[in-house]
């Protein structure tokens, strides 16, 4: 005789979001890598197929295709084995007393060089500032993916703002554009595994949860902002100013030099 039984009710939906948005993952995955070893080797059939050696300019020109479809190939496995880290709470960061004045500068001329971008930027530091410790190559990467975010959701005639702060113990960095903005719905979301703000813009969505993993390893917090669709958005991340620092300054942040780029 069976006097009760336990019913147990579980709402799938959010399963099955999860398990949609993983083979979403996947085959964008497998296209972002099937696409430059398509190039690759197309490249390699045209030497091939040439029945002269190349001339200097047309070699130069295919070596170049080469080398950056590679990179675009390491890009995503080292962002692959990133999420990883940050998953099983492995990352390694290497500390040291770091400027984030400085730092932000660095990665805007990365950003430059690797992209050839033109657009209006402006850098926004205070005077003196408290140094951070932080890995400047883990701090350089989430500056470079922040400014290439902005930069790939902006239009082309769309400035994009960095500005550094001192705030209550604690430096800021916030990368704001004037772009599509974020919609209220994907805000939450947006540091998740798998989630994309948009499908039809180029990018595995992987930068942004490997930018949380690395500035949470250092004990800061990131997060996003944005008034909704088509009203810009702001991404800010906060590091712990170093003990002992007592640089830090009330003066109001002003353009750094070298941060605008004409």
């Amino acid at each position: 005789m069976i006097d009760g039984a336990v019913v147990s009710v579980q709402d799938i939906t959010v399963l099955e979001d999860m398990e949609r948005s993983r083979h979403e993952f996947l085959g964008m995955v497998s296209h972002e890598l099937r696409s430059p070893l398509a190039v690759i080797k197309a490249t390699a059939e045209t030497i091939l197929r040439a029945g002269q050696p190349l001339d200097v300019a047309d070699a130069d020109e295919l070596r170049e295709v080469v080398s950056e479809q590679v990179s675009r190939m390491k890009e995503l496995l080292d962002n692959l084995l990133d999420i990883s880290a940050v998953e099983s709470g492995h990352l390694a960061v290497r500390s040291e007393p770091l400027d984030l004045c400085l730092t932000a500068e660095e990665a805007i001329a990365i950003f430059r060089r690797s992209t050839g971008n033109r657009r209006k930027l402006e850098l926004l530091c205070p005077s003196s500032l408290p140094l951070v410790s932080a890995d400047r190559c883990r701090i350089l990467q989430v500056l470079t993916n922040l400014l290439s975010n902005a930069n790939k959701f902006s239009p082309p005639e769309g400035e994009i703002r960095v500005e550094v702060e001192y705030r209550a113990g604690a430096v800021a960095v916030k990368v704001s554009d004037h772009g599509m903005g974020i919609p209220p719905e994907m805000q939450d979301r947006l540091f998740r595994k798998f989630s994309r703000l948009n499908t039809r813009v180029e990018g595995t969505g992987l930068g942004l949860v490997i930018s949380k993993g690395i500035i949470e390893a250092h004990g800061g917090k990131i997060r996003a902002e944005s008034a909704g669709e088509g009203k810009g958005a702001a991404f800010t991340f906060t590091l712990p100013g170093l003990e002992g620092d007592d640089s830090q300054s009330p003066s109001p942040a002003a353009p750094r030099k070298g941060g605008r780029g004409e």
